[in-house]
């Protein structure tokens, strides 16, 4: 029987075993190019995070130009009929923090689509 992200009815199994944990090869190519390039990256995948057994989350982040991961977004579940990944929603009283990061020039957060909606 295939395992259900809690909260959700339909089955993880999927998304857990194509989630990743961040940093990872791919945030490091990532990394590389934007130390390379002098530049800010932000990317999206779904990530696992062993603090969190038997969930997964779409994260978006962003990379520095020293290659630093300096923020990470969990999206707000808005299509869980479509993935049942874990959104901060889903855990609030186990996890509560501030979605921004201070940057000498201004204060950054990472939108996306529909979170504004919650």
């Amino acid at each position: 029987m295939a395992s259900t992200a809690p909260g959700r009815n339909g089955p993880c199994n999927s998304g857990i075993s194509t989630a990743l944990e961040i940093p990872n090869p791919w945030t490091d190519l990532l990394a590389e190019k934007a130390r390379l390039r002098n530049l800010y990256i932000c990317a999206n995948m779904l990530e696992k995070d062993p603090e969190w057994p038997g969930r997964f989350f779409n994260t978006s982040f962003i990379i520095d130009p020293q290659g630093e991961i300096i923020l990470k977004h969990w999206k707000h579940n808005h299509n869980a009929f479509l993935l049942p990944y874990t959104s901060p929603c889903d855990v609030y009283d186990e996890f509560v923090r501030v979605a921004t990061v201070a940057k000498p020039f201004s204060r950054w957060w990472i939108p996306r689509w529909a979170d504004s909606e919650f």
